[in-house]
């Protein structure tokens, strides 16, 4: 069995992978912008040889005894890992995005709900029509986990769509054990940004954090009348992934509007600075955008002037 180097010993969320390979927290970029319900596993430690470590998100890089001692043959060698690596992680999500298409589970979830199921979507502000057009459907009884214990609670389903392909599925827990903890992806397939009208974004792109904010923001502002965006997208969480920010680079430029805490908490800032500050503006909302719909029965001309006071973050 391998033993990691009392230097990397320590690092957060260490963990056993394999015989030789081992992940944890980078030791540079720490867990910044990470997204997803797993632990953060962005550094790779491989002990076969001459132990080494390298970052999948900033690509830093090093020997367990000094990195001043890497040759070019070295680091050479450590690219050589990582875009063999690199290959094999996108293949693995290749497949399961594969057999998540043709297992097409969203369709059965989408065609058995019945009339109770679609008011769930309708007290949370998306109508039947758009619950069609987005196949959202109900699961009676989905398993997941919360560290070693297992649980099973009814969800919401959202598909992810990309044209007339969907890439990920979202299940939404309506009995979860931790109340901040809803959602979940299926598959194992990586968290994915949510595009309402199933396109890549363009032109002026409003930014929501998650897809039922995504959904209802787009239903209720989307349009000529108001003229505010030409996009819209849902992120999984309050902090954007570089993953996720070059996936919108279509876009020209950003409106963001996070949830409230996000800016309370330097997350916005942060987003804007991800995805370019200099084309962004932060949105400053009191509530979650849903909520003002749908609680507070907000109207769309009132979130409008909100949206229309966003300010440059540069």
């Amino acid at each position: 069995m391998s033993v990691v180097p009392d230097k990397w010993a320590d690092l957060p969320f260490l963990a056993q992978r394999s015989a030789f390979e081992w992940s944890a927290a980078c030791p540079s970029c720490k867990d910044f912008g990470h997204v997803g319900r797993g632990d953060p596993d962005r550094f790779r430690i491989f002990t076969d040889g001459k132990i080494r470590g390298w970052c999948r998100s900033c690509g830093f890089q090093e020997f367990a005894d000094n990195i001043q001692t890497m040759s070019l043959q070295d680091r050479m060698e450590m690219e050589r890992e990582r875009v063999a690596l690199a290959n094999r992680e996108r293949i693995r999500i290749q497949n399961r995005i594969e057999k998540l298409t043709n297992d097409a589970l969203w369709k059965g979830y989408h065609d058995g709900m019945n009339d109770a199921h679609r008011k769930l979507w309708r007290d949370a502000g998306i109508n039947n029509d758009a619950q069609d057009w987005w196949d959202l459907g109900y699961n009676p009884s989905y398993d997941y986990k919360v560290g070693d214990e297992s649980y099973s609670s009814p969800t919401m389903t959202i598909p992810f769509w990309r044209e007339d392909k969907v890439v990920n599925l979202q299940q939404r827990l309506l009995d979860p054990v931790r109340k901040n903890d809803k959602y979940r992806f299926a598959y194992n397939v990586p968290s994915a940004v949510f595009l309402p009208e199933k396109t890549r974004p363009v032109g002026r792109c409003l930014v929501v954090e998650g897809a039922k904010k995504a959904m209802v923001a787009w239903l209720n502002l989307a349009g000529d009348q108001y003229g505010l965006f030409d996009s819209c997208v849902g992120i999984p969480s309050k902090s954007i992934s570089k993953r996720h920010a070059a996936e919108l680079q279509s876009a020209d430029s950003f409106l963001l509007c996070l949830d409230p805490d996000a800016v309370n908490d330097g997350s916005a800032i942060r987003g804007a600075e991800t995805l370019g500050a200099d084309k962004v503006k932060i949105v400053y909302l009191p509530y979650k955008i849903d909520d003002l719909f749908v609680d507070y029965r907000a109207t769309p001309t009132q979130i409008a002037s909100f949206i229309k006071d966003a300010r440059q973050v540069r």
